[in-house]
């Protein structure tokens, strides 16, 4: 993979794509917002079905606190990354020494993606990708463009694979939850539980 000399690339998320990865995100919770608040119109609303609030509103909450990227700039040898919420993030292309491309990784928590990570020498997360907000051309032009500094190693996984199997060798390619579905799902179930039982005791 070529290193471009210095491009003038921008590419931003259309609100179409966005929001309507948005709209299957909290399509759940406006059900169950909805059943809560038809119970509180019927002035029918056991304290069990009122835990349920905070429990909502720590979904949301974390949902909305999830650090998504929408625009990714490539300006010379700066590559800057505006995110929904929460801080920008910047690197020069220098600091990239690993990449992977992968079209197709199957994942426990829904579809198959596709993935494009980038890592410094350290072997430390840069920025990773998919496309569930960002198309394949998408990630094609931002592998091309970003590309990485002198003795920089790009890999393309070729056909479909798992997230074991693109994470083997290469940790920094997934996020923790990804690479341990099954551990954050409990995790989160579990605090889900809690509170639930507190709020019921708080209220009941």
């Amino acid at each position: 993979m070529s290193v471009l000399p210095r491009p003038q690339l921008r590419v931003r998320v259309t609100a179409a794509r966005y929001l309507s990865r948005l709209g299957v995100d909290l399509a759940p919770l406006a059900l169950l917002a909805g059943y809560l608040g038809y119970a509180v119109a019927q002035d029918d609303m056991p304290p069990f079905t009122l835990a349920l609030v905070p429990v909502v509103t720590l979904v949301v909450a974390a949902f909305l606190l999830v650090i998504r990227p929408v625009s990714v700039t490539v300006d010379g040898e700066i590559v800057r990354v505006r995110r929904l919420l929460g801080p920008a993030i910047r690197f020069r292309r220098d600091d990239v020494a690993l990449s992977v491309r992968a079209p197709s990784v199957s994942c426990t928590q829904g579809p198959a993606r596709s993935v494009l990570s980038f890592a410094d020498r350290r072997g430390r997360a840069l920025l990773r990708l998919d496309n569930r907000v960002f198309t394949a051309d998408d990630l094609g032009v931002l592998a091309l463009a970003i590309g990485g500094g002198p003795g920089s190693r790009h890999e393309l996984v070729d056909g479909p694979c798992t997230v074991a199997e693109l994470v083997q060798g290469r940790q920094w390619a997934a996020a923790w939850g990804l690479r341990h579905p099954y551990v954050t799902g409990a995790v989160l179930g579990l605090a889900a539980f809690a509170l639930v039982v507190v709020t019921g005791l708080l209220v009941g």
